[in-house]
């Protein structure tokens, strides 16, 4: 009898063993997923989907909560949670599949936005034939940053992009520009709005929203941090499902995340608390931001373009959000 029971109890943590192999994908070790091949880095482990696909979490960071379907969610804090807040919160950061080259295209959405604000599929698609990434005539190195972070895209399977609008580490919103405050990724913050691009189309300066993004977050060497490029939130579009989605107009922004119902695969702010800079060119002339802001419930998916230079004038509207690959 002793035996018999030995033997039960012995199948049973293998049928559970097997089971988290089938699920999680996991290699001889079930508690720890296979490294695929193509991963070179040594700044990375593989972390379960959920989903029976693996994940690369770069050294620095923790698995926070979720998964491929609801959005898996990743923090530099240790024991962060789902719902902490500044200033208990660490930056956060979702992860963005990319299995393909199609996952990665820019695209128009034209479809998804005909009829908004009376314009047809082909007046939307004659608009996105002005648009261009990278914008060769940039700054120095600018096609080089967008052809490497695209490889490791593609390389390592998707990219982590900021859960929350950038912000500062204050939740007393802004009223105009300063260099002062330290960008942060978290909930419950005051936007890091009244900010340009750069300088103009060819100098990022040193308060713009592309250095920000390179510069002023504060990480570890297993990734790179650059300002959302566009072909990153049309896949970040495609991968949320609703790029259509709006959000009522406000008189003012609010603070990071606090709207619950704009959020999409847990990332927050996408519909419209402030327009955002990406790395995307229109012409010659201007720099493309997207989504609407607080004062014009616009699409997700909408592009419209500005002077580098512009910082939102009195009307606070612009801000960014950041992007992670692994470096």
């Amino acid at each position: 009898k002793e035996q018999q029971k030995e033997e039960e109890e012995f199948n049973k943590t293998v049928n559970v063993i097997e089971e988290y192999v089938k699920k999680y994908g996991g290699g001889e070790d079930p508690e720890k997923p296979q490294k695929p091949e193509e991963w070179t880095s040594d700044k990375v482990i593989p972390i379960p989907d959920g989903k029976g696909g693996v994940i690369p979490l770069p050294d620095g960071y923790y698995y926070v909560g979720g998964d491929i379907d609801t959005g898996i969610v990743i923090s530099d804090k240790p024991e962060d949670t789902m719902d902490a807040t500044f200033p208990n919160s660490g930056n956060q950061f979702v992860w963005i599949p990319v299995r393909s080259e199609n996952d990665f295209r820019r695209e128009s959405f034209a479809k998804e936005l005909s009829g908004f604000a009376g314009l047809t599929e082909e007046e939307w698609n004659q608009m996105f034939e002005a648009m261009s990434e990278p914008y060769s005539p940039g700054y120095v190195g600018e096609a080089e940053e967008y052809n490497e972070m695209r490889s490791k895209v593609l390389q390592y399977g998707g990219f982590y992009i900021g859960r929350f609008e950038a912000g500062v580490a204050s939740n007393s919103l802004r009223t105009g520009a300063t260099v002062a405050q330290n960008v942060v990724c978290q909930r419950g913050v005051a936007p890091y709005n009244y900010v340009s691009w750069g300088v103009n189309m060819t100098d990022t300066g040193k308060s713009g929203a592309v250095y920000l993004a390179k510069n002023k977050y504060s990480h570890p060497d297993s990734v790179v941090s650059t300002l959302c490029y566009g072909s990153q939130w049309d896949a970040m579009c495609r991968y949320i499902g609703e790029s259509n989605r709006t959000t009522a107009q406000k008189s003012s922004p609010e603070l990071t995340g606090s709207v619950e119902e704009d959020v999409l695969k847990n990332i927050y702010d996408l519909a419209g608390n402030c327009t955002e800079w990406t790395m995307e060119a229109c012409y010659t002339n201007s720099r493309v931001v997207r989504a609407g802001y607080y004062g014009d419930s616009r699409p997700v998916a909408i592009r419209s373009d500005y002077d580098p230079s512009d910082d939102g004038g009195s009307n606070s509207r612009y801000s960014f959000r950041f992007t992670l690959y692994i470096a």
